[in-house]
């Protein structure tokens, strides 16, 4: 009992903290691992444009990937044991496959925004396009509509110039004047009758074109619009801060191409470091426990004499010899009387 809990005290709340920091490492990078192997299904399956089947591109990128999350840790294993050229070896190799999920980011970045813009180059095509049809149609209806009239014109000033004839010729035939004056009214309503139509679809031209262009206007600032992370930087780079007029495109496109690229490529890295880190910690620890504790040393003895009275080696050799002789001079003495006086005896 005595040791669990001194194991308790000394030891779990360390090992608990180890467990919780490494645990937090490998689950945000099999979180990143999962993020990214969705964007690469995506993303790499047409990067060979149908040269190689897709799913093999699919399957490399995927490869990558993995030697990219093992990589970190076999250089951190070569390391601690002390195989210097392995990991060597490892970190180059683990360069590489960084470069490469760098370029698959600004990759995904470039995608995401050539996206956006396309869509809105797509629009502007479709509202242009209209526009330019529309104006066209309503220029060819203006030009008959112009050559009714002339027509009309020309007949109502033939007549008239008639009507005037008779009436100063000084005859009695105004009637017939009459009758002039009556085809005037009619080639006018004939006119007015083929125009209103020829009006009509004008009309109906410019009505649709003013709708596309609000369609258009409408769309653009839904699919168009940039994030408004880009907007404001965008705002900010240019110094634009007028409500009614937008940053441009080129730096909106710009601004976030930089943002996701970084975005993106952060991740990457991320999700290489994750899995290094928490390895790292794991063997480091491990290592660190398996290496024998060192045996404390026993204290010498304090000798608490004074300076003075300490003694050498040499000079409590030199005592301890004196000391020596002296008993055997006095044991020799003690055989002597003991004889002496058996002697007398």
């Amino acid at each position: 009992m005595n040791t669990f809990w001194k194991y308790c005290r000394e030891q779990l709340p360390a090992q608990v903290a180890t467990f919780w920091m490494v645990a937090a490492f490998y689950l945000l990078g099999f979180g990143l691992v999962l993020a990214f192997l969705q964007i690469d299904a995506e993303f790499s399956r047409p990067l060979a444009g149908g040269v190689v089947p897709e799913h093999v591109t699919q399957h490399l990128a995927w490869a990558v990937r993995a030697f990219s999350v093992i990589v970190g840790m076999a250089a951190m294993y070569c390391h601690v044991h002390a195989m210097p050229r392995f990991r060597n070896m490892l970190l180059w190799m683990g360069g590489i496959a960084a470069v490469l999920l760098f370029l698959h980011a600004l990759g995904i970045s470039a995608k995401i925004m050539e996206g956006q813009y396309g869509r809105a180059a797509a629009i502007g095509q479709i509202e242009s396009a209209t526009t330019d049809t529309s104006a066209a149609q309503i220029a060819i209806l203006q030009s008959q509509i112009d050559g009714i009239r002339a027509d009309r014109d020309g007949q109502v000033t033939r007549l008239q110039d008639s009507i005037n004839g008779i009436v100063n010729d000084g005859l009695n035939n105004d009637e017939l004047a009459d009758a002039y004056r009556a085809d005037q009214i009619a080639a006018e309503n004939e006119a007015r009758e083929r125009i209103r139509p020829l009006e009509d679809q004008i009309t109906a031209l410019t009505t649709a074109a003013g709708a596309t262009v609000v369609e258009a206007t409408e769309a653009k600032t839904k699919v168009d619009s940039f994030n408004p992370l880009f907007t404001f930087m965008a705002r900010v780079m240019s110094w634009t801060w007028d409500p009614a007029k937008q940053p441009t495109e080129t730096l909106q496109f710009g601004l976030g191409f930089a943002f996701l690229t970084l975005f993106f490529g952060f991740g990457e890295i991320l999700m290489m470091a994750c899995f290094t880190i928490a390895y790292g910690m794991q063997i480091i620890v491990a290592t660190q426990k398996a290496k024998p504790q060192p045996v404390e040393a026993i204290p010498e003895p304090v000798n608490d004499e004074p300076e003075d009275v300490k003694l050498t080696r040499s000079e409590i050799g030199r005592k301890g010899a004196q000391a020596a002789n002296m008993n055997r001079k006095m044991r020799g003495m003690d055989n002597r009387i003991a004889v002496g006086e058996g002697a007398a005896a």
